[in-house]
């Protein structure tokens, strides 16, 4: 057992500068990044040609969030995001951001019973995914997955079956 004295409280110190702070999300920083330099490279996956502009990352990270908008997803909400490394993760990552919701993020290797806890658990409405974690997802609950060709599809999974729900018809 430790006693008060033994516990030591950890503080910043240093000046208090108000002027450093701004009213301003992640969202809206990327939004003046993407307007400043549209045309340069946002992300690009290592070792591969594979790249998006911060335009393309903009625009498409846009329809995204307009599909999880448009399903009533927004501020004070969770979703899920479970993708193998790929621009898809980018624009799904920026897109939840975009509609104000928060992300919980699955390695590709978590198994299917630990995303579907979490998500449970969180009270998350909806999981973001891909064509290559389709087979994963089924049994987890609801999901906006986004496919090649890249269109968000509202997906219902009951009962181990899958059944499309909606098609939310977004090509991003």
């Amino acid at each position: 057992p430790t006693s008060n004295s033994d516990v030591q409280l950890s503080t910043l110190q240093g000046d208090v500068r108000p002027d450093f702070l701004r009213n301003e999300t992640l969202a809206g920083i990327f939004r003046r990044t993407a307007e400043r330099c549209a045309g340069k490279t946002a992300v690009q996956l290592l070792g591969t040609a594979q790249s998006l502009s911060y335009r393309e990352l903009d625009r498409r990270s846009d329809k995204v969030a307009a599909a999880l908008k448009s399903r009533g997803i927004g501020p004070g909400q969770f979703v899920g995001l479970w993708f193998r490394r790929s621009l898809d993760l980018h624009i799904g990552l920026l897109g939840i951001v975009k509609a104000g919701a928060a992300f919980i993020p699955f390695d590709a290797d978590t198994p299917a019973g630990r995303v579907a806890l979490s998500l449970a658990d969180c009270g998350a409405p909806a999981l973001l995914t891909h064509d290559a974690m389709g087979s994963k997802a089924i049994g987890v609950g609801v999901e906006v997955r986004l496919q090649h060709p890249l269109e968000v599809h509202a997906v219902e999974l009951v009962a181990g079956l899958e059944i499309e729900r909606a098609v939310v018809g977004v090509e991003i």
